[in-house]
């Protein structure tokens, strides 16, 4: 590798002109995150969004180390997540599994929740930001499922999809009879004549809690029967957005309507033995680790990992997830413009031919995954906008 042309603190504005400049060949996937891990050994670089900035070239590479795949990180970080919890089980919603990794920031779900103002704030496609998140939340829930999987298979930890809810919990005043109390007011109308009003209040209160069986059935059952009526005969995943959109707002208004259902989500439940895993971590010293997959294996994955190393693999994954989402993009671009040039004309294909939709998703994943900017400023910013 011909680092000759790099230099401290040098700004290198992107992977492909790194690529140009250490005469490499631009790589993709987990092709890609070696390339990477082997460029770690020649000189140490820090992320500003798609830009390198180098911070010092070494003269004699370091030795080479083992590399791992971008699934193999979020299996390390699980691991590592777990082994500091001090529970045999652990109950985790996909968001914040996803924000503690450092895969997303904070402004990801907010965004996602507020789509239409958030579009506009940042100057997007409404559109294309309804697409980028239909298609993120599919790609980094396969991603972190095919990591969960790996390591069941490998009888270190036991998982399950759970569904929460956030349920509107009712409940009325009563007296001393068990009666519901009715509030009475006396008004005096302009003929001097009193006329009664009678109300009675409810209390409500949002609670958070674990669907039972009959609720997790019935809201299947309430998918099964807006699917069947909207006559929608695939995946919902792969229907095109604005029908998705429909369908999740007939469920949403449903379960709204029949079961005090606020909303759902999502949620991962997590089982493991921690003394088999103390074991492995008594058994188990840095200097015996010869790899990622020996230490996985060993059912301890890194619990040793020293801050400044698990923030590193934090960081790699947050760029290789930024980067992926891209390519991702830039595949459905090139394949709509495929679609339309043979004659199709789909809501989806329509929306994705646009020469805005890469600079769109660029912009939507700069502000989603980077953890560069303040969350907390960027989201008073988006809630005080008032339009142009």
């Amino acid at each position: 590798m011909d680092t000759s042309r790099l230099s401290k603190d040098q700004k290198v504005k992107s992977y492909k002109e790194m690529c140009e400049l250490l005469n490499e060949k631009v790589k993709t996937g987990n092709a890609k995150i070696a390339q990477l891990n082997e460029w770690e050994r020649y000189f140490t670089y820090e992320r500003e969004k798609f830009s390198f900035i180098i911070k010092e070239v070494y003269q004699e590479p370091l030795p080479k180390t083992e590399t791992i795949s971008h699934v193999q990180i979020i299996e390390i970080l699980l691991l590592d997540m777990l082994a500091t919890h001090d529970q045999q089980e652990l109950l985790i919603s996909k968001t914040k599994l996803l924000k503690r990794m450092k895969i997303i920031n904070d402004i990801y779900n907010f965004i996602k929740k507020n789509q239409n103002k958030s579009s506009q704030y940042l100057n997007v496609n409404v559109l294309s930001m309804n697409d980028f998140f239909a298609s993120t939340d599919r790609t980094l829930k396969y991603q972190v499922e095919k990591a969960f999987n790996n390591l069941k298979n490998k009888y270190i930890i036991n998982w399950s999809k759970e569904v929460i809810l956030c349920h509107a919990e009712t409940s009325v005043k009563t007296n001393d009879n068990n009666e519901v109390i009715a509030t009475i007011e006396e008004n005096v109308d302009e003929w001097g004549d009193s006329q009664y009003s009678v109300t009675s209040e409810n209390l409500v209160s949002c609670t958070y809690r674990l669907a039972t069986k009959q609720e997790a059935d019935y809201i299947v059952a309430v998918k099964h029967t807006v699917k069947e009526n909207m006559g929608l005969n695939m995946d919902i995943a792969f229907v095109p957005e604005d029908k998705r959109i429909e369908f999740n707002n007939k469920v949403n208004t449903l379960l709204r309507e029949k079961m005090n259902i606020v909303y759902y989500y999502q949620s991962y439940r997590f089982g493991y033995n921690s003394k088999h895993i103390e074991k492995a971590i008594n058994r188990l010293s840095p200097d015996k680790i010869n790899s990622i997959e020996r230490a996985i294996e060993e059912i301890n994955c890194e619990f040793l990992l020293e801050p400044k190393e698990k923030h590193m693999k934090m960081s790699l994954l947050n760029i290789e997830s930024q980067d992926y989402i891209v390519q991702l993009a830039e595949k459905r671009h090139k394949s709509a413009l495929c679609k339309k040039e043979s004659g199709a004309s789909m809501f989806n294909i329509n929306n994705r031919t646009k020469e805005t939709y890469i600079t769109d998703t660029r912009k939507i994943v700069s502000t989603t995954f980077d953890f560069n900017d303040d969350s907390k400023v960027t989201i008073e910013k988006i809630k005080k906008y008032k339009g142009n």
